[in-house]
Protein backbone atom coordinates (compact mmCIF):
# COMPACT_ATOMS: atom_id res chain seq x y z
CA UNK A 1 0.00 0.00 0.00
CA UNK A 2 1.25 3.25 -0.74
CA UNK A 3 1.55 6.22 1.41
CA UNK A 4 -0.03 9.21 0.87
CA UNK A 5 2.34 12.44 0.49
CA UNK A 6 0.18 15.16 2.00
CA UNK A 7 3.63 17.97 2.18
CA UNK A 8 1.94 20.19 -0.55
CA UNK A 9 -1.83 20.30 0.81
CA UNK A 10 -0.13 20.95 4.33
CA UNK A 11 2.28 23.62 3.25
CA UNK A 12 -0.28 25.36 1.45
CA UNK A 13 -2.25 25.60 4.33
CA UNK A 14 0.28 26.94 6.41
CA UNK A 15 0.76 29.63 3.90
CA UNK A 16 -2.25 30.35 3.79
CA UNK A 17 -2.54 30.72 7.64
CA UNK A 18 0.37 32.87 7.36
CA UNK A 19 -1.02 35.14 5.20
CA UNK A 20 -4.32 35.48 7.26
CA UNK A 21 -2.20 36.14 10.54
CA UNK A 22 -0.31 38.92 8.71
CA UNK A 23 -3.85 40.75 7.26
CA UNK A 24 -5.29 40.13 10.67
CA UNK A 25 -2.20 41.82 12.56
CA UNK A 26 -2.18 44.33 10.24
CA UNK A 27 -5.45 44.96 10.58
CA UNK A 28 -5.47 44.93 14.33
CA UNK A 29 -2.16 47.25 14.26
CA UNK A 30 -3.91 49.97 12.38
CA UNK A 31 -6.61 49.96 14.40
CA UNK A 32 -4.55 49.78 17.68
CA UNK A 33 -2.24 53.01 15.98
CA UNK A 34 -5.65 54.96 15.16
CA UNK A 35 -6.87 54.63 18.62
CA UNK A 36 -3.40 55.46 19.88
CA UNK A 37 -2.44 58.26 17.34
CA UNK A 38 -6.18 59.66 18.93
CA UNK A 39 -6.24 59.02 23.02
CA UNK A 40 -6.66 61.91 24.50
CA UNK A 41 -6.70 60.29 28.40
CA UNK A 42 -4.93 57.64 30.29
CA UNK A 43 -7.72 55.23 29.65
CA UNK A 44 -7.17 55.97 25.85
CA UNK A 45 -3.63 54.70 26.43
CA UNK A 46 -4.69 52.08 28.31
CA UNK A 47 -6.90 50.63 26.12
CA UNK A 48 -4.51 51.02 23.08
CA UNK A 49 -2.28 49.38 25.11
CA UNK A 50 -4.36 45.95 25.64
CA UNK A 51 -4.71 46.44 21.63
CA UNK A 52 -1.38 46.63 20.53
CA UNK A 53 -0.91 43.43 22.67
CA UNK A 54 -3.67 41.71 20.70
CA UNK A 55 -1.45 41.90 17.68
CA UNK A 56 0.90 39.61 19.04
CA UNK A 57 -2.45 37.34 19.00
CA UNK A 58 -1.34 36.70 15.30
CA UNK A 59 2.08 37.80 14.59
CA UNK A 60 4.98 38.29 17.07
CA UNK A 61 7.20 41.26 16.56
CA UNK A 62 4.68 42.86 14.45
CA UNK A 63 6.09 46.10 13.18
CA UNK A 64 6.58 48.62 16.02
CA UNK A 65 3.51 47.07 18.33
CA UNK A 66 6.20 46.30 21.32
CA UNK A 67 7.77 49.82 21.54
CA UNK A 68 4.23 51.28 20.70
CA UNK A 69 2.81 49.44 23.55
CA UNK A 70 5.50 50.47 25.54
CA UNK A 71 4.58 54.10 25.32
CA UNK A 72 0.88 53.10 25.59
CA UNK A 73 1.44 51.73 29.12
CA UNK A 74 3.28 54.55 29.89
CA UNK A 75 1.29 57.09 29.29
CA UNK A 76 -1.50 55.01 30.57
CA UNK A 77 0.09 55.35 34.56
CA UNK A 78 -2.21 57.25 36.66
CA UNK A 79 -0.52 58.81 39.93
CA UNK A 80 -2.82 58.05 43.06
CA UNK A 81 -2.34 59.92 46.13
CA UNK A 82 -4.86 58.20 49.16
CA UNK A 83 -4.89 60.52 52.03
CA UNK A 84 -5.79 59.80 55.39
CA UNK A 85 -9.09 60.52 56.75
CA UNK A 86 -9.98 63.86 57.67
CA UNK A 87 -12.28 63.64 61.30
CA UNK A 88 -14.24 66.97 62.65
CA UNK A 89 -16.15 64.87 64.21
CA UNK A 90 -14.08 64.33 67.42
CA UNK A 91 -15.25 60.94 67.91
CA UNK A 92 -12.97 58.16 67.22
CA UNK A 93 -15.21 55.12 68.07
CA UNK A 94 -15.17 51.84 65.81
CA UNK A 95 -16.82 53.80 63.32
CA UNK A 96 -13.82 55.52 62.56
CA UNK A 97 -11.24 52.41 62.94
CA UNK A 98 -13.41 50.91 60.12
CA UNK A 99 -12.81 53.72 58.01
CA UNK A 100 -8.84 54.07 58.64
CA UNK A 101 -9.19 50.45 57.73
CA UNK A 102 -10.55 50.65 54.84
CA UNK A 103 -8.21 53.41 53.73
CA UNK A 104 -5.20 51.27 54.61
CA UNK A 105 -6.74 48.42 52.38
CA UNK A 106 -7.74 51.01 49.02
CA UNK A 107 -3.46 51.85 49.83
CA UNK A 108 -2.73 48.38 49.72
CA UNK A 109 -4.31 47.42 47.02
CA UNK A 110 -3.92 49.96 44.67
CA UNK A 111 -0.77 49.00 43.63
CA UNK A 112 -1.91 46.24 42.51
CA UNK A 113 -3.37 47.48 39.24
CA UNK A 114 -0.47 47.63 37.11
CA UNK A 115 -1.84 51.49 35.92
CA UNK A 116 -1.72 52.97 38.72
CA UNK A 117 1.32 53.94 40.53
CA UNK A 118 0.42 54.68 44.76
CA UNK A 119 1.83 58.32 45.43
CA UNK A 120 3.57 58.62 48.75
CA UNK A 121 2.26 61.98 50.61
CA UNK A 122 4.34 60.96 54.17
CA UNK A 123 6.61 63.60 53.46
CA UNK A 124 3.51 66.19 52.47
CA UNK A 125 2.63 69.40 54.50
CA UNK A 126 -1.26 69.19 53.74
CA UNK A 127 -4.00 70.35 56.30
CA UNK A 128 -6.27 67.72 56.83
CA UNK A 129 -9.11 69.64 55.84
CA UNK A 130 -7.43 71.37 52.94
CA UNK A 131 -8.13 71.11 49.23
CA UNK A 132 -5.04 72.05 47.63
CA UNK A 133 -3.59 69.38 46.31
CA UNK A 134 -0.78 70.80 43.88
CA UNK A 135 2.08 69.81 46.01
CA UNK A 136 1.51 65.89 45.62
CA UNK A 137 1.64 65.64 42.18
CA UNK A 138 -1.04 62.90 41.84
CA UNK A 139 -3.65 62.34 38.83
CA UNK A 140 -6.15 61.58 41.35
CA UNK A 141 -5.87 62.23 45.13
CA UNK A 142 -8.48 60.46 47.19
CA UNK A 143 -9.88 62.15 50.69
CA UNK A 144 -12.73 60.83 53.08
CA UNK A 145 -13.94 63.97 55.26
CA UNK A 146 -16.47 63.28 58.34
CA UNK A 147 -18.28 66.15 60.16
CA UNK A 148 -20.11 64.31 61.68
CA UNK A 149 -21.95 60.82 62.66
CA UNK A 150 -25.27 62.48 63.07
CA UNK A 151 -27.45 60.92 60.31
CA UNK A 152 -30.28 63.56 60.67
CA UNK A 153 -31.29 66.85 58.68
CA UNK A 154 -27.90 68.45 58.15
CA UNK A 155 -26.21 64.95 56.58
CA UNK A 156 -24.98 65.13 53.10
CA UNK A 157 -26.00 62.16 51.75
CA UNK A 158 -23.60 62.80 48.66
CA UNK A 159 -21.27 64.89 46.81
CA UNK A 160 -20.25 64.82 43.52
CA UNK A 161 -17.31 63.28 42.69
CA UNK A 162 -14.44 65.01 41.21
CA UNK A 163 -14.65 64.28 37.91
CA UNK A 164 -18.27 65.45 38.13
CA UNK A 165 -17.56 69.06 39.18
Amino acid sequence: MKKKNYNKKLNEAKSRLNEYNLLAAEEVYVSANNFYQSAISKKDFQNAYFMFGRVGNYKGNYKNTNSLRDESFEKGIMRVAVLDPANSSGQTDTRFNIINTVVNRIRSNIGKNKFITPVSIQNQSIGSYSNNYSGIKADLVIKITFNSWDYGENAISSEPYSNQK
